[in-house]
């Protein structure tokens, strides 16, 4: 009976045991949740660089972000209302950036290791420098953007253009329907300017303008308004590229870069003076 009974409690001791945590159960639960912010993190870095990419491809405004002292944008309507939700979107991206970086961070530095160091060290630097390309290439992004969109128009902003070239005494006088509202002829002897009170479009787009300028037999440019202010569509009946010229109202232009779309439409950022 005695052995019985020493049997049966070591039976009930052995199966006691196994419910007893060890030492090592704690710093493994841990190392798993670690693991798991660090993915987190990762992620939110990812997604939060992917999300601010797509945006900028997609948002001519976000070009305005940078260029807010320009008095230009109370004239052509980029207004406060436009402007303020957007910096509160472009801040919140970069804040869950920062702090997803800055755990994913800290994590690397206890040691927790989901990878090789030098793997982890690799992830760390490269989302950095994502994030830094992005902020330093953050108009070009935009510009690259009006690229893609523009392209898909180019047949019809060259047959707007061909029109303008031709009617232009017709724009002059204001009796062309497809150009809306009063327009201010520069100079007034021989206009080569037309700006207009209202904002129109360049027919069968969505691309809205202000002004048009023109250089007989050699160009036809259109100062472009809203998300796009800031750039101009040069359509050139020349073979070369867009450069310098003197506008209506003699100002000088200089072109700081511009984007081809087809064989004679340039997308241009101008420099004025």
């Amino acid at each position: 009976m005695y052995r019985v009974r020493t049997s049966i409690f070591g039976l009930l001791g052995a199966s006691s045991e196994k419910f007893v945590p060890t030492a090592s159960d704690n710093p493994t639960r841990l190392q798993s949740s670690l693991r798991a912010v660090q993915s987190f993190s990762f992620l939110g870095e990812l997604s939060s660089l992917a999300i601010l990419y797509l945006w900028l491809l997609s948002d001519g405004y976000l070009t305005h972000l940078v260029l807010f002292a320009d008095t230009k944008m109370k004239r052509f309507a980029v207004t406060d209302e436009i402007i303020q939700p957007r910096y509160v979107g472009v801040i919140a991206i970069l804040i869950v950036f920062s702090v997803s970086w800055l755990f994913h961070f800290a994590i690397n530095q206890l040691g927790v290791q989901s990878g090789s160091g030098i793997r982890r060290m690799l992830l760390q630097i490269t989302t950095l420098a994502a994030g830094l390309s992005i902020w330093m290439g953050w108009c070009s992004i935009v510009d690259f953007g009006r690229q893609l969109r523009f392209s898909k128009d180019s047949a019809a902003i060259e047959r707007f253009a061909v029109f303008v070239d031709s009617q232009w005494k017709v724009l002059v006088a204001g009796e062309s329907p497809l150009v809306v509202g009063p327009s201010n002829p520069y100079p007034l002897y021989e206009p080569t300017l037309l700006i207009y009170s209202n904002i129109n479009m360049i027919p069968d787009t969505e691309i809205a303008f202000v002004a048009i300028e023109r250089t007989s037999q050699e160009a036809i440019r259109f100062e472009l308004s809203g998300s796009n202010l800031g750039r101009w569509l040069e359509i050139r009946f020349t073979n070369d590229p867009p450069g310098k010229f003197i506008g209506g109202i003699e100002s000088h232009f200089t072109p700081l870069s511009y984007r081809k779309l087809s064989d004679r439409i340039f997308l241009v950022e101008f420099a004025e003076s």
